[in-house]
């Protein structure tokens, strides 16, 4: 499978070779809940019923607003979703992100790294 992106305004989702998904946000950018609706959404159209695994990454100072982040974190969002790394780049997104897992509790692994493939690497151990 080759890559295919979707650019949904303030983030790009791109299902990747090996059942990763990439979740960007975009630089400067707060993801309110329409487009992780629309994210999630995206996901289960485009699943046909494979799961896969979610690398997140964010541009600077790029966020989710609080009602994004109960809506990610919620059992509704999405089955196809076996787990979740995400890869902070700065003190605020580490704590951001740190906030998120702690509080939101997601319904699926959650775990931050320092690079994509540390993060890639742990995301491979989950079967789909």
């Amino acid at each position: 499978m080759s890559d295919k992106t979707f650019d949904l305004g303030k983030s790009t989702l791109t299902f990747q070779p090996d059942n990763i998904l990439h979740l960007h946000m975009k630089e400067g950018q707060v993801v309110e809940l329409e487009e992780v609706k629309r994210i999630f959404e995206t996901i289960n159209n485009e699943a046909n019923g494979l799961k896969y695994r979610l690398l997140v990454t964010a541009g600077e100072k790029a966020s989710l607003s609080q009602d994004a982040r109960n809506y990610a974190s919620s059992a509704e969002s999405t089955d196809a979703l076996v787990a979740d790394a995400v890869v902070v780049q700065s003190y605020s997104h580490e704590m951001t992100a740190n906030f998120f897992i702690r509080f939101n509790k997601p319904n699926r692994p959650t775990q931050l790294f320092k690079n994509r493939e540390e993060a890639v690497e742990w995301l491979m151990s989950f079967p789909v």
